[in-house]
C-alpha cells in the first residue's frame, strides 16, 4: 500500500484531475467503481467521463509522498497544474463535513429527477459487463464484514427508506428465482450429504 499524488487525465483535451491517497492503487478503483455508476461525488468528472468514456481517460501517479505530507504536497500540484476537474481549490478531503437539512433535501430531490440515458445506460452496462470479484477479493471483503453489526438507527434508517415502496414485477421475477436457485442448491446439498 502506497501513498503519494496521482491525476487523472481526460487523453482527448488534457483537462486534469489531481488527489491524494494514502492507498493509491485503492483509490483509483474507487474512482473507476464511481464513476462506471455514474455516482461520482466530483461532478465535472462524472460528467466528461460519461460524455468521453473510460478510454479516454488515463492515471498517473505524480510522486509518492507519506502520508503526513499528502495535503501539502496535493496543494502543491493543484496550485501548480490547476486542473480543470477538480472542485475545491484547496487540497483536502470533504470527509466528516455534515450537510444541512435543506442541502441533504436538495440533493435526494435532484437525484430523484435524474434520468439516465439509453446510451448512458449502455456504457455503465458495457463498462461492468464480465467483471467478476477474484476469491481473494471475495475472502478479504467476507472478513471485513465478519463480527460486525448494524447500529439500531441505521437498521431504523434503512427500513424508514422502504416504507410506502412497491418491489416492481421484474424485481419480485428476480427475488423469486434467486430463491428458486438457493433452494435446488441447498436440496443437492442435503442429497450429497445422505451419500456420504
Amino acid at each position: 500500500m502506497e501513498s503519494g499524488i496521482y491525476i487523472i487525465i481526460n487523453t482527448l483535451n488534457n483537462h486534469r484531475y489531481v488527489g491524494s491517497a494514502v492507498n493509491i492503487k485503492g483509490r483509483w478503483s474507487k474512482h473507476v467503481s464511481d464513476l462506471v455508476r455514474g455516482r461520482h461525488y466530483n461532478k465535472h468528472l462524472q460528467r466528461a467521463w460519461t460524455k468521453y468514456g473510460k478510454q479516454c481517460f488515463a492515471f498517473y501517479v505524480m510522486e509518492f509522498v507519506s502520508d503526513a505530507l499528502l495535503i501539502e504536497a496535493e496543494q502543491f500540484y493543484i496550485d501548480l497544474l490547476k486542473p480543470e476537474y477538480n472542485i475545491l481549490p484547496r487540497a483536502g478531503s470533504p470527509l466528516g463535513v455534515r450537510l444541512s437539512a435543506a442541502t441533504k433535501k436538495k440533493i435526494g430531490d435532484a437525484n430523484r429527477r435524474r434520468v439516465w440515458t439509453g446510451e448512458s445506460r449502455a456504457k455503465v452496462s458495457a463498462a461492468r459487463l464480465g467483471k467478476k470479484h477474484t476469491e481473494d477479493a471475495k475472502k478479504k471483503m467476507s472478513a471485513a464484514r465478519k463480527g460486525k453489526k448494524q447500529s439500531a438507527e441505521h437498521v431504523f434508517n434503512r427500513t424508514s427508506t422502504r416504507i410506502g415502496t412497491h418491489p416492481t414485477a421484474r424485481a419480485i421475477q428476480n427475488m423469486s428465482e434467486a430463491q428458486k436457485k438457493r433452494q435446488r442448491r441447498n436440496r443437492d446439498a442435503v442429497q450429497v450429504g445422505d451419500l456420504c
